[in-house]
């Protein structure tokens, strides 16, 4: 990610790659949870989804344009399509509201 020259590689990089773990960690405790009934507590069916919900919300919150505070992630999810917004959210240079844009190595 930190190749890259967008706003979340830029401002966002280490909260995004925490929510990338939770969610793989409680995905795959869901995961096993579904497969493996009798190894694990019916608690962790309730609880592994509730925190990959709140693992995506957080996210939502905290990725933001520093300069307007546009929801980078809550409006990928609204104006992209279903197999895209991710990848939409990772490489946008710049904020769609305000214009706001990382600035190069070659501007500093």
């Amino acid at each position: 990610m930190s190749e890259s020259n967008s706003l979340v590689s830029v401002y966002y990089e280490r909260q995004v790659r925490a929510a990338v773990y939770l969610v793989l960690a409680f995905g795959l405790i869901w995961l096993a949870c579904l497969f493996m009934r009798g190894s694990f507590p019916s608690v962790l069916r309730l609880v592994a989804p509730l925190f990959l919900l709140l693992a995506v919300l957080w996210l939502g919150f905290v990725v933001c344009c520093p300069q307007c505070k546009l929801r980078l992630v809550f409006h990928a999810m609204r104006s992209q399509s279903v197999n895209s917004w991710l990848r939409w959210v990772l490489e946008t240079p710049s904020c769609l509201r305000c214009g706001h844009r990382v600035a190069s190595a070659s501007e500093l």
